[in-house]
This record gives structure tokens, sequence and C-alpha cells, in this order.
């Protein structure tokens, strides 16, 4: 992929690549089709982890804002509550800010 088009299209974009390479006629060519991310991530070497289950105490915040919903994707805002993490991979506890969801 040449510096042009990755100028063009910018870190937000890259799931646009393949759709913006068929409508410029080959500006982006080279980008392989079945990619659906940046990273190329080798399945048939990829090894599962068991992480163990997660817990997220229970809390009676109720001030939890959908800031985005983009038809694909959904980020709730969890910065007024005090919600909290930990187990599963988590060493320690941990604050949740915001949640972010792709479909």
């Amino acid at each position: 992929m040449n510096s042009t088009c990755k100028l063009f299209l910018g870190l937000m974009a890259w799931s646009l690549l393949n759709i913006v390479a068929e409508a410029r006629d080959g500006q982006c060519d080279g980008l392989p089709v079945e990619r659906q991310s940046p990273i190329d991530i080798k399945t048939s070497t990829t090894k599962c982890s068991e992480m163990g289950s997660i817990y997220v105490p229970e809390t009676t915040c109720n001030d939890v804002r959908l800031v985005n919903h983009a038809g694909h994707t959904a980020q709730l805002e969890l910065d007024e509550c005090d919600y909290t993490i930990e187990s599963g991979p988590f060493v320690g506890q941990y604050s949740i800010l915001q949640a972010h969801f792709h479909w």
C-alpha cells in the first residue's frame, strides 16, 4: 500500500481500506481482502488461553450514559459510578470508566 493511500484514509478508517481500494482502481492495491484488521493474525498458529471468570461486584449506581451508538458500535460512560472489575486475567481491582462494544 502506498503512502498516499495511508494518508488519505487515516487510522480511523482502516476498516474501509478494501472498499476504497476497489473504488479507486487499485490505488491501495496489495491489501488482502480477507483481513479485517491491520494486524495479520495467523489463526492457524494461535493458541487459546483460559483467562478464568471475571468478577464485576454489584453496584447500585444508575448513572450509566450511552454516549455513542453508531449502528455497529456503542460506548457507555460509567465514570460517575463506582464499577470495578477483578479476577480472571487481572491482578488487583480496576475501575471501569467506559465500556465499548462492537457487533
